[in-house]
């Protein structure tokens, strides 16, 4: 509920929420949210494709998210990637793979900080890095957060 230059309250199903401010953080769905209160965003969905797989030794697992750029749709290229690169590192037999819509922006860059709304801020458009941003510590403000302070970066 926009009134003027700020953000009154997110009404849900049963309630109306009030804050001092407001974070949109809905990955590809954040243009949906945003659209009516006259915000457009380069955020789009993009299908990504994952597998998980459950570890056996952790030495031998990667520590971070392994990516096939050239085949991302087939799940036997996948499978063999995670085989071939950390053969010890986890249990490819039991292995869930599942896709999503990542927010993505044109230029890889995602969307963080204030908006022209006195008290909205957004954080959003992490693409394959969703997840894995640096995330505010419990009871920061959004101007005391690294990841959403007005020196971040805010497109149009």
């Amino acid at each position: 509920m926009r009134k003027g230059n700020r953000i009154e309250g997110v009404a849900t199903a049963s309630e109306t929420l009030v804050a001092d401010a407001y974070l949109v953080a809905l990955g590809s769905y954040s243009p949906l949210l945003l659209r009516p209160i006259g915000i457009r965003i380069p955020v789009y969905p993009v299908k990504g494709y994952s597998i998980t797989v459950p570890i056996v030794d952790a030495s031998g697992a990667p520590g971070s998210t392994v990516m096939d750029e050239t085949h991302k749709t087939r799940r036997q290229t996948l499978t063999h990637v995670v085989s071939d690169l950390f053969p010890e590192g986890g249990d490819v037999a039991g292995a869930e793979f599942w896709c999503g819509l990542r927010p993505m922006t044109p230029d890889g860059t995602p969307v963080i900080g204030p908006t022209p709304i006195a008290n909205l801020y957004l954080a959003t458009g992490h693409g394959t890095w969703a997840g894995r941003w640096p995330r505010a510590p419990p009871g920061s403000s959004p101007t005391s957060c690294p990841a959403v302070a007005p020196a971040s970066t805010w497109r149009v």
